[in-house]
């Protein structure tokens, strides 16, 4: 008995039904997608308008739930509020007027350096609570605040200050020399990793080796190495250093 031919359509049917039915749970080709819930003035995407980041005018934006202010309008209100009067707060290619400087934050990366230029100086400071004396100031970055959705609007923390060498200071950059009570001294070498020195050319007395926090008695100079400042770049390296006349002791 032959079967009826409609008979073999339905079971035809079926069978790619059920294969359309397989490959969208897969690949929900057949399945329009979510749309999502809202998109902020910013262009963060959230499930609902009352989850939208906090943006203040410059478009400085921080999720509700992030700010640690008692009262919180906008990100750089809660910042001010938390790291006070002995620090700034400063934005990308924002330039202020600091310690009788402009200075300008040019770049901020995500691994923590920043770009500072003071007064047309450049400067990358690597890493964060690093100390480097830049055209006459002291600068130190305290923390970063990375923008991932706009790097544009990143910001960093600074202690600022004036460097003010106490008396018989000097700074010396690597290569430099000075003229010292008559006295030829030179900076040939700054270490880069502890403990930390210089070598230092007295005269001819050459490449005398001085460490950090120690003194060192050479050619009538009594020589005090107060700081480094080591850089990856060697020539760009620098130190502070105390130099004076040593007394002489009447026999």
């Amino acid at each position: 008995m032959k079967k009826k031919w409609w008979r073999n359509w339905i079971v035809i049917i079926s069978l790619i039904a059920a294969v359309l039915t397989i490959t969208n749970s897969f690949y929900g080709w057949l399945t329009p997608k979510e749309k999502p819930g809202f998109i902020c003035p910013d262009g963060t995407i959230v499930s609902e308008p009352e989850k939208c980041p906090i943006c203040n005018e410059d478009g400085t934006c921080q999720e509700k739930e992030s700010c640690d202010c008692i009262d919180c309008k906008t990100q750089i209100e809660c910042l001010i509020q938390r790291i006070g009067n002995e620090k700034y707060l400063l934005m990308l290619d924002d330039r202020k007027r600091i310690e009788g400087e402009y200075i300008t934050i040019r770049e901020i990366t995500k691994e923590g350096s920043v770009t500072v230029e003071v007064s047309g100086v450049l400067w990358e400071i690597p890493s964060t609570k690093q100390e480097e004396i830049i055209d006459g100031l002291k600068v130190t970055t305290q923390e970063i605040i990375y923008n991932y959705l706009r790097p544009q609007s990143s910001m960093v923390i600074a202690k600022i200050e004036k460097y003010e060498p106490e008396e018989n200071e000097y700074l010396f950059n690597v290569n430099e020399y000075k003229i010292i009570e008559n006295t030829k001294l030179r900076l040939n070498k700054v270490s880069v990793s502890k403990p930390y020195y210089i070598l230092l050319d007295v005269g001819d007395e050459l490449d005398e080796k001085i460490e950090e926090g120690r003194e060192a008695r050479i050619k009538g100079f009594k020589i005090e190495l107060i700081k480094t400042y080591p850089r990856e770049k060697s020539s760009e390296s620098y130190a502070v250093i105390k130099i004076e006349k040593a007394q002489t002791q009447n026999l």
